[in-house]
């Protein structure tokens, strides 16, 4: 959702906010042990190494093979009322980010394009 107002003057701000981006989701991974104090929590804070999360998202069913690093191309689509669109345009991709398919879950035709076949993938950005 971004930054607190408290952050935007703060010294370390960027250790907090300087690799994750609003609308994505992470996954903490591991603890570095370093600790600070934070003005927005008014208490000592513990810094910690992040992933982005894993999500399904709709590929090209042509190149979503489990295991596969792929390219994300987003899927333009002016169908507001799409049931596939928060797979074919997820808030934390964009368009030429890699990444890792981990799972296919099912093949479906495009309501808009049915010459298009896509496929709901579990991918992990890289």
């Amino acid at each position: 959702m971004g930054e607190a107002e408290e952050c935007r003057g703060c010294e370390r701000r960027k250790l907090c906010h300087g690799s994750i981006s609003i609308g994505a989701s992470f996954r903490v991974v591991g603890r570095k042990g370093a600790k600070s104090y934070c003005r927005l929590r008014d208490s000592q804070v513990e810094s910690v190494r992040i992933r982005k999360a894993e999500l399904l998202t709709a590929l090209d069913a042509r190149v979503a093979k489990e295991g596969a690093i792929t390219v994300y191309a987003r899927v333009s689509c002016d169908m507001w009322t799409c049931p596939y669109r928060e797979l074919c345009d997820p808030l934390s991709l964009a368009s030429g980010d890699k990444v890792k398919v981990l799972e296919t879950e099912r093949t479906f035709p495009c309501p808009s394009d049915p010459s298009k076949v896509l496929c709901v993938a579990r991918t992990e950005p890289l």
